[in-house]
C-alpha cells in the first residue's frame, strides 16, 4: 500500500484506498525532480568546496615562498619540499574532482531530460562521488592543519629570536 499523498486527499483522488495513476505519477516525477535539485546543489557545492581548496592551497604556496625566503635550514627545507610535494597533488586531486564532478553534472542533465521525455530509470548513483568529496575535504583539512601547525612553529621560533 502507498502512502497517501497530502494533495491526492484534499483533491479526492482517493477511491476505495487506491490512488489514481495519473497523480501518483505526477508526484513520482515531482520527486525525482526534486531529487534531482537536490543532487544537483550537492555537486554545486562540491565545485565551489574545491574552488575554496585550490584558492586556500595557492595562498599556502605564497606563504611556503615567503618561508623560504627567511629559513635556510636543512630541517626547515625538507619540511618546505614536502609541503610543495603535498600542494602538487593537492592541485592534481583538485583536478580530479573538478573532472569527476562535471561528469556527475552531465550524468545527472541526461537523467532529467530522460525523465522530463517520460523515462522511468533510477537516478544516477552519487555515493561513490559523494565518499570521494568527503575524503577530499577531510585530507584537505589535514594537509591545512599541518600546515598551519608547521607556519605557526617557524613564526614562533622567528619571535624568540
Amino acid at each position: 500500500m502507498f502512502p497517501y499523498h497530502p494533495i491526492l486527499i484534499t483533491s479526492g483522488c482517493l477511491k476505495n484506498h487506491k490512488v489514481c495513476s495519473v497523480h501518483f505519477k505526477s508526484t513520482a516525477m515531482d520527486n525525482k525532480l526534486e531529487r534531482a535539485g537536490m543532487m544537483h546543489a550537492q555537486i554545486n557545492t562540491w565545485k565551489e568546496t574545491v574552488r575554496l581548496v585550490r584558492d586556500e592551497t595557492k595562498i599556502f604556496e605564497n606563504q611556503l615562498q615567503n618561508i623560504t625566503k627567511h629559513w635556510t635550514e636543512s630541517e626547515v627545507l625538507q619540511y618546505v619540499q614536502k609541503f610543495e610535494s603535498q600542494f602538487i597533488r593537492q592541485h592534481e586531486v583538485c583536478d580530479e574532482l573538478e573532472h569527476d564532478l562535471k561528469i556527475a553534472d552531465h550524468n545527472l542533465n541526461k537523467w532529467m531530460q530522460w525523465l522530463h521525455a517520460g523515462n522511468v530509470e533510477s537516478a544516477p548513483d552519487q555515493s561513490a562521488l559523494e565518499d570521494k568529496a568527503n575524503t577530499f575535504e577531510k585530507l584537505f583539512m589535514e594537509l591545512r592543519d599541518e600546515f598551519r601547525h608547521f607556519a605557526a612553529q617557524l613564526q614562533n621560533a622567528r619571535s624568540l629570536n
